[in-house]
């Protein structure tokens, strides 16, 4: 075979590749399967992405009273400047959420959730697509009742979308 028709079925396989790598993720920029498409496995399953919904509208519209009110009374947030996980209830903690609403600017999408339950506690994790920084988020929930809240949000992996 030619130089020239190896390098053009090379080309080819390439494309293909290519084409079956971007129909795997069906569109998606950041992950296989957004969080809003997530199948729930059960009943607990679905009231912690119910929370976690409200989360998302609360970040998006900036709403400080909706968003701490789906935290646990003990709950505890780490900030984009702060390192330390806050309570919640705190003023301060209250202030960083504030700056977080404005300085990750657009909240995006999550990305391939990982839902862990175990007894009156649970664990989701995400990957996190702001307008700017791509990010591995966990939630942390605990059981009040029949219902879920949020026990502590950390992130980890920040990173430029742009890398």
């Amino acid at each position: 075979m030619s130089k020239i028709r190896v390098l053009v079925v090379l080309a080819c396989v390439l494309s293909l590749l290519a084409t079956v790598a971007i129909s795997c993720q069906q569109g998606k920029k950041y992950g296989k399967l957004y969080f809003k498409e997530y199948q729930p496995k059960n009943a607990d399953e679905a009231a912690i992405i119910n929370v976690l919904d409200q989360y998302s509208a609360a970040f998006r519209s900036h709403d400080i009273q909706k968003f701490v009110s789906l935290f646990d009374k003990n709950g505890t947030y780490e900030s984009s400047t702060s390192a330390n996980h806050l309570p919640v209830a705190s003023q301060k903690c209250q202030d960083l959420i504030r700056d977080d609403f404005r300085s990750f600017g657009e909240f995006g999408n999550w990305y391939d959730p990982v839902i862990t339950v175990g007894g009156d506690k649970a664990v989701v994790k995400v990957l996190a697509e702001s307008k700017w920084f791509l990010t591995d988020d966990t939630f942390r929930l605990v059981r009040n009742g029949k219902d879920w809240l949020v026990s502590d949000v950390g992130y980890t992996n920040v990173r430029s979308k742009a890398d």
